[in-house]
């Protein structure tokens, strides 16, 4: 067991030195280039919108068919800065699909929820052949609304592992002091990412849907009571893994077709606790 929470502990580290240095890029970078495109809010004027980075990263190879899948690997990160250099409202829910490319969350069976909540070693002895894919952030807490270099501002660290959830992957996060990361106080919480059939320039694909929970634990919005978390980077990795099944071969994801001049379209939405919407549009190479 010890040795299996360190070897949970070593990738989640590694996932999170990824996630560092890809932030530092991405800030260093701007909302310039292919890789990222800044958010537009709908509703209501309001204080300036955030910047939203978002890059999406699939490989290439052969575009693949319904008939034909090819296996692919699934990369996503985003960061939102603050124009005005201040603490936004925290996000609530996010949504990203990329045409012609699926997800198949239950490739390796599925973890109760249950086993999740209660704890990293619990899961590990009952669903440690399961994990299918890793996340990672840091993000800025303190009060919304206040400028992000006052000293009640502070930063966590988070890290996860994502398992499969019949149409869903179901995340475990954890932060704080109790798992080696630093933060204003120790948490474990589960986030639910959705995966939902749909259609994005007449192709079959998938929309992945993350919900940031408010209970039993609102830690990934708020950890600390009047305090908002702000992702300055976030992270999640599904490697290229397929299994044989009868005379198929299933596969966490997969590219499934690909538009014209060998493009994708990804759409993105992002909606804050206010209600805030904020969207992407964009294409990316097969």
């Amino acid at each position: 067991m010890r040795s299996g929470v360190r070897a949970l502990r070593r990738r989640l580290l590694t996932a999170f030195a990824a996630v560092a240095a890809t932030t530092a890029a991405t800030a260093a970078a701007g909302a310039a280039g292919s890789a990222s495109a800044a958010g537009e809010a709908s509703g209501a004027p309001g204080p300036p919108v955030p910047r939203i980075a978002l890059t999406v990263d699939v490989g290439r190879g052969a575009a693949g068919s319904v008939r034909r899948p090819r296996p692919r690997s699934l990369r996503l990160r985003f960061r939102v800065s603050s124009r005005r250099g201040a603490i936004e409202p925290p996000l609530a829910r996010m949504s990203v699909t990329i045409a012609g490319v699926v997800v198949d969350p239950t490739l390796a069976g599925t973890c109760p929820r249950s086993v999740l909540e209660a704890g990293v070693a619990d899961t590990l002895a009952r669903c440690g052949d399961r994990a299918l894919g890793f996340a990672s952030a840091i993000g800025s807490v303190g009060p919304p609304g206040a400028a992000r270099t006052a000293p009640q501002v502070t930063t966590c660290q988070i890290a996860g592992t994502a398992y499969g959830a019949r149409r869903a992957l179901a995340i475990q996060f954890q932060s704080g002091a109790l798992y080696d990361l630093p933060c204003v106080r120790s948490a474990l919480v589960v986030a639910s990412l959705g995966v939902r059939r749909t259609r994005l320039d007449g192709l079959r694909s998938d929309e992945l849907r993350l919900v940031l929970p408010t209970q039993p634990d609102a830690f990934l919005r708020h950890p600390l009571p009047d305090y908002a978390l702000n992702f300055d980077g976030f992270e999640l990795l599904l490697p290229r893994r397929s299994v044989r099944s009868g005379r198929r071969t299933r596969n966490l994801v997969a590219s499934v077709g690909c538009g014209p001049k060998r493009r994708r379209s990804v759409r993105a939405v992002f909606v804050d606790e206010r209600g805030r919407r904020y969207t992407i549009s964009r294409r990316i190479r097969c």
